[in-house]
């Protein structure tokens, strides 16, 4: 990821007052959406479409794959202590934009691997009671669900058809699973 990455922290004015964004899942939808129409008129019109600049045709089409699920991220903002039962942790900033940069990541990842105009089968994203977010893949024999813990840790479980779980830590990165979610990011 180059150093114009986009984060979940681009949609968010720290410096104003959380009273002027109003509700927050509007305000990080919205900023969301403009900000995808900012990166379109301005990244696309430098993209010559005959060039070489493939790292710009990836990381544009990375972030339109990565928009519904990042949208989806943007709507836990929402939930507060006791979102569902009085045991339910709310999701702090600090996780939502961790978990939109993974699921860049997750998007920017198939489309190396398959290429620019390949369909990318994205996690289902979940909240999670102690404030965390899990992404999680179910097909081709495999189960994978990755959690992104409010401490900032990752952690993953891996299963294959007819074999016992794997639980992995993925703190230092994707290495252990690569293959697989290579494999579960195409259709």
């Amino acid at each position: 990821m180059t150093s114009e990455t986009l984060s979940l922290r681009d949609f968010v004015h720290a410096d104003q007052p959380r009273a002027m964004w109003g509700d927050p899942v509007t305000y990080l939808r919205d900023a969301a959406v403009a900000h995808v129409g900012q990166i379109v008129k301005v990244l696309l019109p430098k993209i010559d479409l005959l060039s070489d600049d493939l790292a710009r045709k990836h990381e544009i089409r990375a972030f339109a794959v990565a928009r519904p699920v990042i949208e989806k991220i943007a709507g836990f903002a929402e939930l507060h202590h006791g979102w569902y039962a009085e045991e339910f942790a709310p999701i702090s900033k600090i996780v939502l934009e961790m978990a939109a940069d993974q699921a860049l990541e997750f998007a920017e990842l198939a489309i190396s691997r398959n290429g620019l105009l390949a369909e990318v089968v994205m996690p289902d994203t979940l909240p999670t009671t102690e404030g965390g977010i899990q992404f999680e893949w179910h097909h081709k024999g495999l189960d994978l669900e990755i959690e992104l813990l409010p401490s900032g840790r990752k952690y993953a479980l891996l299963e294959r058809e007819g074999q016992p779980p794997v639980e992995l830590d993925l703190s230092a990165g994707f290495a252990e699973i690569a293959e697989e979610l290579a494999d579960l990011l195409a259709p």
